[in-house]
C-alpha cells in the first residue's frame, strides 16, 4: 500500500509539470504569433482610398491663355499607410481635372502657358494644407497663396483636400488667364506691379522729337491724389525717342488717373531747357505720348 501511494504522487507531479510545460509552450507561441501579425500589418501597411469628385460651382468662360500644373509634397504619410495613388499623384490629377470643369485651358503651349505650382504642406485624416504660386510666361510670379490648414471632421483624408481645394481663390488666378478687359471698365483697379490689372497690360507708344536732335528726355509722375507718389526726375533717352512700354505707376487706377501727371523735360547744352506735361487719363485712353520739342538757344 505504501508503495502504491508513493507510485501515485510521483503520477500527480509528473502530471503537474506536464501541464505546466504546454501551458508554457502555448504562451510562448501566442507571442510568436503576435509579434507575427503585428510585423505583417507594420510592413503591409494600411492602403487609403484617395478620391475626389465634387464638381465646382464657378465658371470662367473667358480664359485665352493655358496653365500647366506643378505638383510637389512635402506632407508626412502616416506611419505604416500608403495612400492609392499617391498624394502628388492624386493632387494633381484631382485638381487638373476640377479646372477644366471650370473652364481652365490646361497644357496648351509649354512656351507660352502659365505655371503653377502646388506643394502640399499638410495632408492627414483632418487637415490639407497647400502652397500654391503663380508665374507668368516670363517666369515671374503673380500669385500667391499662404499655407491655411482647412479642417473636416468627416470622410478622412478626401473632405479636407476637397475643403482646401474649393477655398482655392479660383477667381483671382482665371484673372491672369482671361482676355483683358480696358481700363475703364476697371474703374478701381489699382496697379500693385502684380500683372493684375489692364492698366499694367496697357501699352503706351512714346515718341518724343527735338530739334535739333540729341537731347536729353527725362519723365517724372506728379500727383494730386494720395493714392499715387510723385516721383524724381528719371532718364527716359536721348531724342527722337521711341519706346512700347505698359504701366507701372503704382497706386494708379483708371478712376484716379485724372489727377496724374506726366512731366516731360527736354534738355541740351547750349540750349533752355523744356517741358511738356501730359494727363495721364488721356495717355491711358490715347495709347500714347506725342511731343516734340523745338530748342531755343541760351543766348
Amino acid at each position: 500500500l505504501s508503495i502504491r501511494k508513493h507510485d501515485l504522487k510521483k503520477s500527480l507531479i509528473f502530471v503537474h509539470y506536464t501541464l505546466f510545460l504546454g501551458f508554457l509552450a502555448g504562451s510562448l507561441l501566442l507571442s510568436v504569433m503576435t509579434s507575427c501579425v503585428t510585423t505583417v500589418a507594420t510592413t503591409q501597411g494600411i492602403a487609403i482610398a484617395l478620391k475626389h469628385t465634387d464638381t465646382p460651382q464657378q465658371r470662367f468662360p473667358d480664359i485665352v491663355s493655358g496653365i500647366r500644373v506643378v505638383v510637389t509634397n512635402e506632407a508626412p504619410s502616416p506611419k505604416g499607410a500608403t495612400f492609392s495613388p499617391s498624394i502628388e499623384n492624386f493632387v494633381r490629377e484631382s485638381m487638373k481635372r476640377y479646372m477644366r470643369q471650370m473652364g481652365f485651358s490646361l497644357d496648351v503651349n509649354q512656351s507660352t502657358d502659365y505655371v503653377m505650382t502646388v506643394n502640399v504642406k499638410v495632408f492627414d485624416t483632418h487637415n490639407t494644407a497647400m502652397d500654391i504660386v503663380v508665374y507668368d510666361p516670363s517666369h515671374r510670379e503673380v500669385f500667391a497663396t499662404a499655407a491655411n490648414v482647412y479642417q473636416a471632421t468627416y470622410n478622412y483624408y478626401n473632405a479636407p483636400y476637397a475643403k482646401a481645394l474649393k477655398s482655392i481663390d479660383w477667381e483671382s488666378i482665371a484673372y491672369l488667364l482671361q482676355q483683358r478687359k480696358l481700363p475703364s471698365q476697371e474703374q478701381t483697379a489699382q496697379v500693385k506691379g502684380l500683372g493684375t490689372t489692364s492698366l499694367e497690360h496697357t501699352i503706351l507708344a512714346w515718341e518724343v522729337s527735338s530739334r535739333p536732335a540729341g537731347a536729353d528726355l527725362y519723365w517724372r509722375v506728379i500727383s494730386s491724389t494720395p493714392d499715387v507718389k510723385n516721383t524724381n526726375k528719371n532718364y527716359k533717352g536721348t531724342t527722337p525717342y521711341e519706346s512700347t512700354v505698359s504701366f507701372d505707376i503704382r497706386g494708379l487706377t483708371y478712376q484716379n488717373s485724372g489727377d496724374v501727371q506726366i512731366e516731360l523735360t527736354c534738355e541740351k547744352p547750349g540750349y533752355l531747357t523744356q517741358k511738356k506735361v501730359f494727363n495721364v487719363r488721356m495717355c491711358i485712353d490715347q495709347k500714347s505720348i506725342n511731343a516734340h520739342f523745338t530748342l531755343v538757344k541760351d543766348e
